[in-house]
């Protein structure tokens, strides 16, 4: 009941801004990625659509394309069209956000391995298993780059890339990436749920192998 209120309040004041000048059309934007994350929780997920798009052509017009903010938006549609059931459209986002990123940092940045976990898992769903697991690699890398090999948010994309190099009958690929998992999450002593289904993956290859 309260996402209904809040957008509610969102939708008077995008009825004030209207008519105002283009000074405050930053302020528009930020009011449709708001009221794009409100109609997401309320499960509208084409008015989340209209709205992130809302957002993206007020960005990229005074902010231009190459830039973080813009960039992001082009992530989040392709966020919205994957939970829509278009994993193909969002391929398309999350490539395009990729190729503006690239161009607008320097290196390695924690929003390219973002966006390269978010493709990988719409070519999963897509079953292009060979370039879902290049994304997924490529995320590790500037993750184990970025933060080092032990982080534990590299143990969580090892399962990934274990699942997957498992259903593609790459079983020493698996095995390797599986083993990983768990050195990282028992270094960091993390005992819960990762754990167990590194485990179970594990298991899941040493039966086929």
């Amino acid at each position: 009941e309260n996402y209904r209120e809040a957008l509610k309040a969102f939708q008077k004041c995008e009825k004030n801004l209207a008519d105002t000048v283009s000074t405050e059309e930053y302020f528009k934007a930020l009011l449709a990625d708001n009221m794009a994350e409100t109609y997401e929780n309320l499960g509208q997920l084409k008015k989340t659509l209209e709205n992130y798009n809302k957002s993206f052509k007020i960005k990229a017009k005074i902010l231009g394309e190459i830039e973080p903010e813009t960039i992001y938006c082009i992530n989040n549609i392709g966020l919205t069209y994957f939970k829509l059931g278009q994993p193909d459209k969002a391929v398309d986002n999350y490539k395009k956000a990729l190729d503006l990123f690239s161009k607008a940092y320097e290196g390695d940045h924690p929003d390219l391995a973002l966006v390269y976990e978010n493709l990988a898992q719409a070519l999963y769903e897509l079953a292009k298993d060979e370039e879902s697991l290049e994304a997924y690699s490529k995320c590790l890398q500037i993750r184990k780059n970025l933060y080092g090999e032990d982080h534990p948010v590299n143990a969580f994309l090892y399962t990934k890339l274990g699942t997957q190099y498992n259903l593609v009958d790459k079983l020493d690929q698996a095995l390797d990436a599986f083993q990983n998992s768990i050195r990282i999450l028992k270094k960091q002593g993390i005992k819960d749920m990762d754990l167990a289904v590194a485990y179970k993956g594990l298991a899941l290859v040493l039966e086929k192998s």
